[in-house]
């Protein structure tokens, strides 16, 4: 904790941020100005939103790494303007300071008034009556699409439900892949692997294939911030940096550590893997590699890292469908209003 001088400023906010969006950036950066410390306090509300508490409060420490966060997974989840909820977080605030002196009590809310007089703090209101910023996370939550443009891309990607097509680079999985997205009318990320690996056409390739580059050149073309802002509810990834790592281990028989680390922490980012296996797969026509060996290494990698994976089956139609159904439903379960 930062240590403050002796007349230093100190402001409180309490925030639920389901979803962080630009009222709040608003709000944060008018407190910033006004008070040299600021701790915002944020409420786990299992009521509104799936995203959960810690990850939300990462969206304020990395967006603000000089707000003092405290994750507040006790808080009442109780809001109502009534005597009672108001002794309740009264109480449940004078616990999480416990004694730490606040200068001004910071919020855009009705209950400002009543937390200010129990900190003997300035009541610190911003914005209440919503003129500067016509915007609200209950607005969002209606209808993200819509209001996509009132949040920050970090907060953006933990909302959309991201969805992962794996197996070798092939023709097949390009085309699932444009057709879900087009079927879920969002956006996707093609695999940036497939027209590098067709070129290499020899069965016995003469050097190692760069599978590091791959995988950063991926990370730089699934940064592009247009293509997620315009996604719609979800958003399609062809492929993943796990299956540049199992290339590296079959096209050039290496096993490389920083290949695998950058393919544990990449895919656990995603909501659903389903996995296609495709006999006409590009290293195996180019590379003359059984799809078999390549599937043994992917299927062994997930059960390692503890994903849990759906496998295609059936044809191209009954494949598109199976994962336009799961996107859909794990959609629908995310909106809670």
């Amino acid at each position: 904790m930062t240590r403050l001088k002796k007349n230093a400023k100190v402001g409180l906010t309490l925030m639920k941020i389901a979803p962080f969006h630009i009222g709040h950036k608003y709000l944060l950066d008018t407190a910033l100005h006004e008070v040299d410390h600021l701790i915002a306090v944020i409420y786990d509300c299992p009521n509104l939103t799936d995203i959960p508490l810690n990850v939300r409060a990462g969206w304020i420490r990395k967006l603000y790494p000089q707000v003092e966060v405290i994750e507040g997974w006790d808080a009442p989840n109780q809001h109502e303007d009534t005597s009672e909820v108001k002794r309740m977080q009264e109480q449940y605030i004078a616990g999480v300071l416990k004694g730490r002196k606040i200068t001004h009590f910071v919020s855009s809310e009705y209950y400002g008034e009543h937390m200010s007089k129990f900190l003997n703090a300035i009541n610190f209101i911003i914005d209440m009556d919503r003129k500067k910023l016509q915007i609200s996370s209950t607005m969002i939550r209606s209808n993200l699409y819509k209001y996509r443009k009132f949040i920050p891309t970090i907060v953006l990607k933990d909302l959309l439900t991201k969805v992962v097509i794996l197996g070798a680079p092939s023709n097949e999985n390009e085309k699932i892949v444009k057709e879900v997205s087009r079927r879920l009318e969002t956006n996707c990320f093609p695999d940036i692997s497939v027209k590098h690996l067709s070129q290499n056409n020899s069965i016995k390739p003469s050097r190692e294939l760069d599978f590091i580059d791959i995988a950063q050149k991926r990370n730089i073309q699934r940064s592009n911030e247009k293509i997620i802002h315009d996604a719609n509810e979800s958003i399609i990834y062809s492929s993943s940096i796990l299956m540049d790592y199992i290339l590296s281990m079959t096209v050039n028989r290496k096993y490389d550590q920083k290949l695998h680390d950058l393919a544990r922490e990449e895919i656990s980012n995603y909501d659903l893997v389903f996995v296609n296996s495709d006999k006409t797969n590009i290293i195996s026509k180019n590379y003359g590699i059984e799809n078999t060996y390549i599937n043994n290494q992917l299927f062994g990698n997930l059960v390692e890292m503890k994903i849990p994976y759906t496998l295609l089956k059936g044809n191209f139609e009954q494949k598109v469908q199976t994962i336009v159904n799961k996107v859909k439903i794990d959609i629908k379960s995310k909106k809670k209003i």
